[in-house]
């Protein structure tokens, strides 16, 4: 609701959705500062011309709507996002298995609901590949952010092993606590 007040004090009358679920609108030169003034004042994160920070993709909007007779729930889908307490810079989905809302597999680190509640698969995906791995336990719900974080910085700290052409080898995926 403080998106849709800000773009209104802003002039901004069209707002579309991107392909990782993220808001867009176009704001005029002259009313810029305006919105980015109300972003900060409602602390909302923002970016401008960029996407250094892809926004996480969940089944979340079609619960209740396409997926019926499954343990998801609002209350699942917003305790993992508010565990989350880094602003993620690889792409993260996560997905009711019995969807097909939202695509399973498009993010770097995917999270899949497994049949037993409050677990997942994880599937990783390499930045600049198409070569999914899948994790051999599942995650408990509780985990998943602080796991996520572990995925990331361990591949974007080893570059030169998973972000290399030819190079992404999972043996040497490390995801300690």
């Amino acid at each position: 609701m403080n998106i849709l007040k800000a773009a209104d004090k802003a002039e901004i009358r069209y707002l579309s959705f991107g392909l990782r679920q993220q808001l867009l609108m176009e704001v005029i030169s002259e009313n810029y500062e305006t919105l980015a003034e109300e972003l900060r004042r409602y602390e909302i994160a923002y970016e401008i011309d960029e996407d250094n920070f892809p926004n996480i993709v969940s089944s979340y909007p079609a619960e209740e709507i396409f997926i019926t007779k499954t343990w998801l729930s609002e209350g699942v889908y917003k305790d993992i996002f508010d565990s989350f307490n880094y602003t993620p810079k690889l792409k993260i989905n996560i997905s009711d298995n019995q969807q097909s809302f939202t695509p399973l597999f498009t993010g770097n680190i995917n999270w899949v609901a497994s049949s037993g509640i409050h677990f997942w698969h994880l599937f990783i995906r390499f930045p600049k590949t198409n070569i999914i791995y899948q994790w051999k336990d599942v995650v408990y719900t509780n985990d998943i952010a602080a796991m996520s974080e572990n995925i990331e910085k361990t591949i974007l700290l080893n570059e030169e092993k998973f972000l290399s052409p030819g190079s992404n080898n999972f043996i040497f995926l490390w995801i300690g606590s």
